[in-house]
Protein backbone atom coordinates (compact mmCIF):
# COMPACT_ATOMS: atom_id res chain seq x y z
CA UNK A 1 0.00 0.00 0.00
CA UNK A 2 2.91 2.45 1.20
CA UNK A 3 4.43 1.52 -2.63
CA UNK A 4 1.18 2.65 -4.12
CA UNK A 5 1.26 5.92 -2.21
CA UNK A 6 4.57 6.46 -2.97
CA UNK A 7 3.50 6.32 -6.79
CA UNK A 8 0.69 8.16 -6.77
CA UNK A 9 2.19 11.23 -5.09
CA UNK A 10 5.44 10.86 -7.37
CA UNK A 11 3.50 11.07 -11.19
CA UNK A 12 2.06 14.12 -10.76
CA UNK A 13 5.85 15.64 -10.08
CA UNK A 14 7.28 13.42 -13.03
CA UNK A 15 4.97 14.95 -15.19
CA UNK A 16 6.07 18.26 -14.20
CA UNK A 17 9.21 17.82 -14.89
CA UNK A 18 8.62 16.41 -18.28
CA UNK A 19 6.33 19.76 -18.88
CA UNK A 20 9.42 21.86 -18.13
CA UNK A 21 11.75 20.09 -19.89
CA UNK A 22 9.49 19.80 -22.93
CA UNK A 23 9.00 23.44 -22.86
CA UNK A 24 13.03 24.23 -22.99
CA UNK A 25 13.09 22.81 -26.55
CA UNK A 26 12.28 25.41 -29.17
CA UNK A 27 9.59 24.29 -31.45
CA UNK A 28 10.68 23.07 -34.80
CA UNK A 29 10.12 24.74 -38.04
CA UNK A 30 8.36 22.60 -40.36
CA UNK A 31 9.57 24.04 -43.32
CA UNK A 32 12.72 23.74 -42.13
CA UNK A 33 13.05 20.14 -43.78
CA UNK A 34 11.78 21.67 -47.10
CA UNK A 35 13.48 24.27 -47.21
CA UNK A 36 17.13 22.09 -46.47
CA UNK A 37 15.98 20.15 -49.54
CA UNK A 38 15.27 22.63 -52.14
CA UNK A 39 18.60 24.40 -51.10
CA UNK A 40 20.64 21.13 -51.87
CA UNK A 41 22.16 21.13 -55.39
CA UNK A 42 23.16 18.12 -57.37
CA UNK A 43 26.39 18.09 -59.05
CA UNK A 44 25.34 17.25 -62.68
CA UNK A 45 27.72 15.82 -65.68
CA UNK A 46 27.67 17.08 -69.22
CA UNK A 47 28.45 14.16 -71.41
CA UNK A 48 29.94 15.55 -74.39
CA UNK A 49 28.70 13.14 -77.63
CA UNK A 50 30.38 12.13 -79.71
CA UNK A 51 33.98 11.80 -78.95
CA UNK A 52 36.24 14.25 -80.24
CA UNK A 53 38.86 13.14 -83.21
CA UNK A 54 40.87 15.69 -84.66
CA UNK A 55 44.35 16.28 -86.60
CA UNK A 56 47.06 17.28 -84.42
CA UNK A 57 49.16 20.53 -86.06
CA UNK A 58 52.55 19.47 -88.02
CA UNK A 59 55.82 20.72 -86.80
CA UNK A 60 57.58 19.74 -90.12
CA UNK A 61 55.62 19.63 -93.35
CA UNK A 62 57.11 15.93 -93.83
CA UNK A 63 56.03 14.43 -90.60
CA UNK A 64 53.65 12.53 -90.97
CA UNK A 65 49.96 13.08 -90.00
CA UNK A 66 49.00 12.33 -85.89
CA UNK A 67 45.31 12.49 -84.75
CA UNK A 68 44.08 12.31 -81.30
CA UNK A 69 40.90 11.12 -79.67
CA UNK A 70 39.24 12.43 -76.52
CA UNK A 71 35.95 11.37 -74.47
CA UNK A 72 35.49 14.14 -71.51
CA UNK A 73 32.82 15.06 -69.25
CA UNK A 74 32.40 18.67 -67.90
CA UNK A 75 31.21 19.09 -64.34
CA UNK A 76 28.65 21.18 -62.83
CA UNK A 77 28.04 22.15 -59.04
CA UNK A 78 23.94 22.40 -59.75
CA UNK A 79 22.49 19.89 -62.44
CA UNK A 80 19.50 22.82 -63.20
CA UNK A 81 22.76 24.27 -65.83
CA UNK A 82 23.37 21.13 -67.80
CA UNK A 83 20.59 22.70 -70.25
CA UNK A 84 22.72 25.58 -70.51
CA UNK A 85 25.73 23.35 -71.36
CA UNK A 86 23.65 22.08 -73.83
CA UNK A 87 23.04 25.16 -75.72
CA UNK A 88 26.60 25.99 -75.79
CA UNK A 89 27.30 22.52 -76.83
CA UNK A 90 29.18 23.69 -80.44
CA UNK A 91 31.20 26.26 -78.88
CA UNK A 92 32.50 23.71 -76.15
CA UNK A 93 33.66 21.51 -78.93
CA UNK A 94 35.17 23.92 -81.19
CA UNK A 95 37.23 24.95 -78.18
CA UNK A 96 38.43 21.70 -77.39
CA UNK A 97 39.26 21.40 -81.13
CA UNK A 98 41.25 24.53 -81.34
CA UNK A 99 42.76 23.05 -77.93
CA UNK A 100 44.02 20.16 -79.75
CA UNK A 101 44.29 21.11 -82.93
CA UNK A 102 47.12 23.48 -81.68
CA UNK A 103 48.97 20.63 -80.71
CA UNK A 104 52.06 18.85 -82.01
CA UNK A 105 52.92 15.26 -81.62
CA UNK A 106 55.40 15.86 -78.80
CA UNK A 107 53.09 17.92 -77.10
CA UNK A 108 50.96 15.13 -76.56
CA UNK A 109 53.18 12.29 -76.28
CA UNK A 110 55.08 13.31 -73.27
CA UNK A 111 53.71 11.94 -69.90
CA UNK A 112 52.52 15.00 -68.04
CA UNK A 113 50.28 15.75 -71.56
CA UNK A 114 47.19 14.69 -69.81
CA UNK A 115 46.67 16.56 -67.15
CA UNK A 116 47.76 19.95 -69.50
CA UNK A 117 45.36 19.16 -71.83
CA UNK A 118 42.46 19.09 -69.06
CA UNK A 119 44.10 22.04 -67.12
CA UNK A 120 43.36 23.87 -70.55
CA UNK A 121 40.35 22.90 -71.58
CA UNK A 122 39.01 23.79 -68.22
CA UNK A 123 40.34 27.28 -68.34
CA UNK A 124 39.15 27.84 -71.69
CA UNK A 125 35.46 26.52 -71.14
CA UNK A 126 35.32 28.17 -67.75
CA UNK A 127 36.49 31.31 -69.64
CA UNK A 128 34.11 31.17 -72.95
CA UNK A 129 30.95 30.06 -70.85
CA UNK A 130 31.79 33.43 -68.15
CA UNK A 131 32.03 35.37 -71.58
CA UNK A 132 28.55 34.21 -73.04
CA UNK A 133 26.77 34.44 -69.47
CA UNK A 134 27.85 36.14 -67.09
CA UNK A 135 28.47 33.36 -64.63
CA UNK A 136 30.94 30.30 -64.12
CA UNK A 137 29.02 27.08 -64.35
CA UNK A 138 32.05 24.82 -64.44
CA UNK A 139 33.91 22.65 -61.84
CA UNK A 140 36.01 19.97 -63.55
CA UNK A 141 36.83 19.00 -67.00
CA UNK A 142 37.39 15.21 -67.01
CA UNK A 143 39.07 12.93 -69.26
CA UNK A 144 37.23 9.83 -69.63
CA UNK A 145 39.44 8.05 -72.82
CA UNK A 146 42.65 10.27 -74.29
CA UNK A 147 44.43 8.45 -77.29
CA UNK A 148 46.89 9.96 -79.91
CA UNK A 149 48.88 8.27 -82.81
Amino acid sequence: MFNKLALLCAIPFMTMTANVYAEEVPAADPNALENAMTEQVEVGYFDIKPDIVTNLAQSDSKERLHYVRLKANIMVMDSNDLPLLQEREALIKDTIISILGSKVFSDVNKPTSREEIRSECLQKISDMMYEKDGRNIVQDFLIINFLYQ
